[in-house]
């Protein structure tokens, strides 16, 4: 009986011992899983707004631009662009392309407002894009390249294509619009560029006969043909290319300097020559046939030169941005120049008379330029300078002169 009232008491403490025990488990040091933590680290993406401005420009008494965002946005709506926070009012969807959205906005007035300007949907509170929206659309799609596009929408002078800074467009890229058919309808120049779409400006070139952009539909097709190099700098170098010999004297002439010019839409073009042309001659003019001791008895000496330095021209390139393209010109350049008239008799002077002119004098140019829309562009020309007449003793020296000349420009 002892021995079995032993176990009940030793099996009453044990029960007592587990009931009031702690009992550690694995769950007690279980973590919430990578994807739990993950879920509760990071936020849900899609619930932000990230827009912002490709293009500005000025219409009428207010200011157009094209807005790309992640989002579909309502318009008629306000949003706030910049660091000012001005409020800009939606306009209608231009376009779309996989999950961005191109918006037309405005606002009256010409506010401070310019490419890449960020913008938020309240005024409380200003987006900012840490880093760029482009790499999800990376690892999820190939993009071809820009050489082919098609317009997506026009609006005025304005349209889209759908092209952007993944198939590697730049600013200032050229385009030729066509319909189906390939009929030429006009220039567009890129203005503004999204991840997948890029605005500009479509516009006739100055010497188009069929001016046809107001036909300019989406769906014409666009090829790339080069960019609009703003600057250039090279270096030029000339001569009349005559060469008149009178009695033991030659005419001379010569050109040289460093070219740097700037173009504008279309071809337009302000260029300037850091240098000098330079026409020069000296003559010997008998006015006694008569020798005395060896020497002729009267001999006029006739010497003259004429500068023109640094000239400075509007050029305007036809048929732009083609790879063969000629010019026109027409400018100012600074004249210096001098004429001078010596009688001697028997090799004795008798007086000089020598006369200078310091003047602006027009020149005229055309010429040919080769790849205007490349980094590589050599050209021929031809510059004409209407110099003044200058009189010494009343012998005339006219000083204009006409000057051959190459060049080689980089551009970029």
């Amino acid at each position: 009986m002892l021995r079995y009232a032993f176990r009940v008491v030793v099996l009453l403490g044990l029960c007592g011992r587990i009931n009031g025990a702690e009992i550690e488990t694995p769950s007690s040091t279980i973590t919430p899983d990578s994807s739990s933590r993950e879920l509760t680290a990071n936020p849900d993406p899609t619930n932000r707004y990230e827009i912002r401005v490709l293009e500005v420009f000025p219409q009428g008494a207010t200011t157009r631009m094209i807005i790309q965002s992640n989002k579909e946005l309502v318009p008629g709506r306000n949003i706030y662009v910049g660091v000012q926070e001005i409020p800009v009012t939606v306009g209608a969807l231009a376009s779309r392309s996989q999950d961005l959205f191109y918006y037309t906005a405005s606002v009256a007035g010409r506010p401070r407002l310019g490419s890449g300007d960020k913008v938020s949907i309240s005024p409380s509170r200003r987006l900012t894009i840490p880093q760029s929206i482009a790499a999800p659309f990376r690892q999820s799609y190939t993009f071809a390249e820009k050489f082919r596009a098609e317009i997506t929408t026009v609006q005025g002078d304005r349209a889209m294509i759908d092209k952007g800074t993944l198939h590697e467009v730049h600013e200032r890229d050229l385009y030729r619009v066509s319909d189906a058919s390939g009929t030429y309808k006009g220039l567009l120049e890129v203005r503004g560029i999204g991840d997948l779409q890029s605005s500009g400006r479509i516009y006739n070139r100055f010497e188009d006969i069929h001016r046809r952009v107001s036909e300019i539909r989406p769906g014409d097709q666009v090829e790339f043909i080069g960019q609009r190099r703003l600057l250039g700098l090279g270096f030029l170098a000339g001569s009349t290319f005559s060469r008149k010999q009178i009695l033991h004297s030659f005419d001379k002439s010569s050109a040289a300097g460093l070219l740097w010019n700037i173009t504008s839409s279309d071809g337009w073009g302000l260029e300037m020559l850091f240098g000098v042309f330079t026409r020069e001659g000296k003559d010997s003019t008998p006015l006694d046939p008569t020798f005395i001791g060896g020497n002729q008895r009267l001999i006029g000496i006739d010497e003259r030169a004429a500068r023109y330095v640094a000239p400075i021209w509007l050029k305007k390139n036809l048929f732009y941005p083609s790879m063969i393209s000629p010019f026109l010109a027409g400018g100012l350049c600074f004249f210096d120049g001098y004429h001078s008239f010596e009688t001697l008799r028997i090799g004795v002077s008798e007086g000089r008379d020598k006369k200078e002119k310091k003047t602006i004098a027009p020149v005229l140019g055309a010429g040919i330029e080769f790849f205007p829309a490349r980094f590589f562009r050599p050209r021929v020309e031809v510059r004409h300078f209407i110099g003044p007449t200058i009189t010494a003793r009343g012998n005339e020296f006219n000083s204009s002169a006409t000057f051959y000349s190459f060049a080689i420009l980089s551009a970029w």
